[in-house]
């Protein structure tokens, strides 16, 4: 079975050089040498059925990781799924704000990292170190995973943004808070339903 041509992407120098120390690492977590590997066979045109044989993954797996750095980057690729468990529930306003940020560049924000675009590491970072203050308690402990997911699933790629729009509407931070209250106001109205239902 061949390496799909939509997963082809070529490694940096930089990236080279990292892959390849991870790849042969004996301290580092077997999910991230293997996925390290991965990537290194797949960049040197290995299909998945030889990279499943040498690195002794499923192909699902290879193609979930050849995904996640082709959409994103090494970062993503490399990072850890969700834990198991019951995950906390990320609301439309914190989604909203986790887009919001991946759609404007770092250096738009105080204290945003010094690059010229966003990965999904440094996006989950400034999350991290924000998210309290912006009201979203429910991504202090988000992972990588759920950052991409959440991005994904909108078709935002914040790594292969070329230009931001320009925001000129002075009052848009106001508008959107407006616009997100009133979801809030429909799930409490239909909550009240359906306990009101259940009683009666």
């Amino acid at each position: 079975m061949a390496r799909p041509k939509k997963f082809l992407k070529t490694l940096s120098e930089e990236e080279l050089i990292k892959i390849k120390e991870l790849s042969n690492s004996r301290t580092e977590e077997v999910r991230k040498v293997q996925r390290a590997k991965i990537i290194l066979l797949a960049s040197q045109g290995k299909s998945n059925e030889t990279i499943s044989k040498e690195v002794g993954v499923s192909i699902p797996t290879i193609c979930k990781v050849l995904k996640k750095w082709t959409v994103f980057d090494i970062d993503a690729a490399l990072s850890d799924l969700a834990r198991s468990g019951r995950p906390p529930v990320i609301d439309v306003a914190a989604r909203t704000w986790i887009i919001q940020l991946a759609c404007h560049l770092p250096q738009d924000y105080k204290d945003g990292p010094h690059s010229q675009l966003w990965t999904i590491t440094s996006l989950c970072n400034y999350i991290h170190k924000h998210c309290m203050n912006e009201g979203h308690e429910c991504l202090a402990n988000v992972q990588e995973s759920t950052v991409w997911e959440i991005l994904n699933s909108n078709d935002i790629k914040p790594h292969k943004i070329k230009y931001y729009l320009e925001r000129k509407d002075p009052d848009f931070k106001e508008k959107a808070k407006k616009v997100l209250l009133l979801y809030k106001r429909v799930a409490w109205i239909l909550q009240m339903t359906r306990e009101q239902t259940e009683e009666g």
